[in-house]
């Protein structure tokens, strides 16, 4: 019962940050040509990271953006070329984007929120020890939280007539500090799907 207690407390306690949380993220979308074979694909031409919609404010962030693309597409166990033209050598072209690389300030209102005390275990009648966890409430003044706002947008098409047989986009709310490593999560989700969807 004890162990119980403190499961669902905790959970409750992560549930609470997590509302609390300015960078909760709705999941990627995608959408796939449901006529199109994507078992035939075995090769895959890479377009260089398209930044024409952005700056990233940064010529080393923008040269590892670019490079960690690279190395994400390895995830779909595909063969990838992305230095010698594609038009007989792969079966679909891949064109990744980022669309938007905006700051924004999240502004959290003042709250009420829960902080668990530990009191002392009783002893039961029948010499068992139960745990009653008190709930404090707490008034948590309001903030301003920086945030990056990236949107992630891929289409790929059939290199025989060019048609947009996928699309991908993934929108998330970053902390700024974490700009690089954020960028190397969706482009491996990203592969990942692709992945998903050729195997």
């Amino acid at each position: 019962m004890r162990r119980l207690l403190s499961i669902f407390f905790s959970a409750f306690f992560f549930a609470v940050c997590l509302l609390a949380s300015p960078a909760a993220q709705a999941e990627p979308i995608s959408w796939a040509d449901k006529s199109f074979d994507f078992k035939t694909i075995h090769t895959i031409y890479l377009n260089d990271l398209d930044l024409t919609k952005v700056t990233l404010g940064s010529n080393v962030l923008e040269l590892n953006a670019r490079d960690q693309l690279k190395e994400s597409s390895k995830k779909t166990n595909l063969k990838v070329m992305y230095d010698v033209p594609y038009t007989y050598q792969t079966d679909a072209v891949v064109h990744v984007a980022i669309e938007k690389f905006d700051a924004e300030i999240i502004h959290i209102p003042a709250h009420t929120s829960v902080v668990f005390v530990d009191p002392p275990f009783w002893p039961h009648r029948h010499w068992r020890w139960h745990y009653y966890p008190s709930v404090v409430p707490v008034q948590e003044p309001a903030m301003d939280i920086p945030c990056q706002i990236i949107k992630l947008h891929c289409i790929v098409k059939d290199r025989r007539n060019e048609a947009v047989i996928y699309e991908y986009e993934d929108t998330r709310q970053i902390n700024p500090d974490n700009t690089q490593k954020e960028f190397k999560k969706m482009f491996n989700d990203l592969f990942k799907s692709i992945k998903k969807i050729t195997h």
